[in-house]
């Protein structure tokens, strides 16, 4: 009973509550009519602002920061982007730069090697191969360092300014051109000087020429000696080759070396004739063929009348036979003209600069001073001029002389001599109506 008493007061109690709580409600929903007496109306109040739920904070906040991943992420995507083409600009650069020194290499190889077409006897091709083998292995270990040289060169020490890697491929070309020349100008004594003295009193050395590459050449050369002679040949040829890339050289070209600008005038009009009288039939009739000129001539004929102008200075007592086989020999050593700069103009006013340079020499570094000798009559009119002597240097060369480069600053001195007033001789230099004077052209890169 107790129990039950107990459970309708809390019925009652919880109803009580229920309706006061209803009551509240129904007065909060309704506005207030009831002012005090005497009191204006309050102004109404302004529309309460909507406000968001929790959880439409939640959806914007997850939009903003959605948003601001994208924004993060579209910046690292550009960023990255252009990083990679950075890289890529720099990589491409950079295999620009090394293929612009590898051809340095290239022509490297390609002045030492030995083409399979080269039409040689099997043992002359042996003989050959192994003397020439261990010298470009030498040569390509020393590599390595002498690009380094090169490119130090040309380097800005301060880092302000980028390496020149075409001017320091050019002065690799220019060492290589100029190493190979120096091999054929070689003018240090060896036992195989008798053989090539002895070789060049014979027709027929020079016929089986081709090409303007060194170590081809001279294999076609040895190949022409007698069998009995090609195995001494080869090793004063390697005696020559063991001192490619030495920094000076103890012996160097005589001064005599200049055999074809002496040929030079001798084919010229006031020369010719005597000339014509003193040479073999086969040559003649090539001198006299319209247009013809020895510059233009094929290695094989070019090599042929070298030799025998040769033998001509011999006869005349001009040279010894000694200095007249290392004069030949120097004649046909490699020059920059065949293998570099191929498309820069060497002659004509196209050929020289702003500052009166020819624009190769230039580029090569060549400076010094070149000797023309210039035959002119009573009146002082000249009558011909040729390259006498050349004291040059060049600046990627350092001590070495510029043996296979000396021949750029020929055309730029000639046309100097030629635009130069020329006075008339005294009556005592003339011999026959002719006298031979000399002016000296200084040329400086700076």
């Amino acid at each position: 009973m107790d129990s039950f008493i107990t459970a309708c007061r809390a019925a009652d109690r919880l109803r009580r509550t229920s309706v006061i709580g209803a009551l509240a409600l129904l007065a909060l929903s309704q506005p207030l009519t009831v002012l005090a007496q005497g009191s204006p109306a309050p102004a109404p109040a302004p529309p309460a602002m909507p406000q968001n739920s929790p959880a439409q904070d939640d959806v914007q906040k997850l939009r903003e920061m959605r948003e601001e991943t994208r924004r993060v992420s579209e910046y690292d995507r550009l960023r990255s982007d252009a990083m990679a083409a950075k890289k890529k600009a720099r990589d491409e650069l950079q295999q620009k730069d090394q293929a612009t020194l590898a051809q340095s290499r290239q022509l490297l190889d390609r002045l030492l090697q030995l083409p399979d077409t080269l039409k040689l006897s099997a043992e002359g091709r042996a003989l050959a191969e192994a003397t020439l083998q261990p010298h470009r292995e030498r040569i390509a270990a020393a590599w390595p360092a002498l690009q380094d040289q090169a490119i130090s060169r040309v380097s800005d020490p301060s880092g302000k300014r980028k390496v020149d890697f075409e001017q320091a491929a050019l002065d690799l070309s220019a060492r290589v051109v100029n190493e190979a020349a120096l091999w054929f100008a070689d003018a240090e004594p060896h036992a195989s000087d008798a053989v090539w003295i002895e070789a060049l009193r014979r027709d027929g050395l020079c016929q089986g020429l081709a090409g303007d590459e060194p170590a081809a050449r001279m294999a076609v050369l040895i190949d022409a000696l007698p069998a009995e002679q090609r195995a001494s040949a080869w090793a004063g040829e390697a005696a020559r080759l063991a001192r490619w890339g030495q920094a000076t050289r103890t012996v160097l070209p005589p001064p005599e070396r200049a055999l074809e600008d002496g040929l030079v005038p001798a084919l010229a009009p006031p020369a010719l004739a005597k000339t014509l009288a003193a040479l073999p039939e086969a040559l003649r009739v090539a001198v006299q063929a319209p247009g013809w000129t020895l510059a233009a001539q094929a290695p094989a004929q070019r090599c042929e009348m070298l030799r025998w102008w040769s033998q001509e200075q011999v006869r005349l007592k001009r040279m010894s036979p000694r200095q007249a086989m290392l004069a030949w020999r120097t004649a046909l050593a490699v020059r920059s003209a065949d293998f570099l700069l191929a498309g820069v103009p060497r002659e004509g006013a196209e050929a020289i600069d702003k500052g009166g340079y020819p624009i190769v020499a230039r580029r090569l570094g060549l400076s010094g001073r070149v000797v023309v000798e210039q035959d002119v009559d009573a009146a002082g009119r000249p009558l011909q001029r040729f390259v006498q002597r050349r004291e040059l240097r060049a600046a990627g060369l350092g001590e070495l002389p510029p043996v296979g480069l000396e021949r750029e600053l020929d055309a730029a001195t000639l046309a100097r001599v030629a635009s130069a007033p020329v006075t008339p001789p005294a009556a005592s230099t003339l011999q026959g109506g002719v006298a031979t004077q000399r002016m000296g052209i200084e040329w400086a890169t700076e």
